[in-house]
């Protein structure tokens, strides 16, 4: 009968990896791409609701989270003007 010795360094230890996480710049890019895929015409006519619901979800999210610059608008126009996200990421800042 043939006994095995391990040393500690050659146990399969899992090691925690580094959790996935979102950041405000990531999801600000969400916006981006949505906007650019829509103005480009990617989506169908039945995605359009769920696209827009996500779209609205994350202009919610990062509004309240304050990432959001608004654009100026005369005092007529604000109570009626949806807010355009203007988001400059090292993406779009290098353009």
């Amino acid at each position: 009968m043939t006994t095995e010795t391990t040393s500690p360094e050659s146990t399969n230890v899992a090691t925690p990896a580094e959790a996935p996480g979102l950041t405000i710049q990531d999801l600000t890019m969400v916006l981006q791409i949505v906007q650019v895929a829509s103005s480009r015409g990617a989506f169908k006519a039945e995605e359009l609701s769920a696209v827009g619901g996500l779209y609205d979800r994350v202009f919610k999210f990062l509004d309240a989270a304050g990432a959001l610059k608004k654009p100026e608008t005369a005092p007529d126009d604000a109570a009626t003007a949806e807010p355009t996200p203007e988001v400059t990421t090292s993406a779009t800042a290098a353009a």
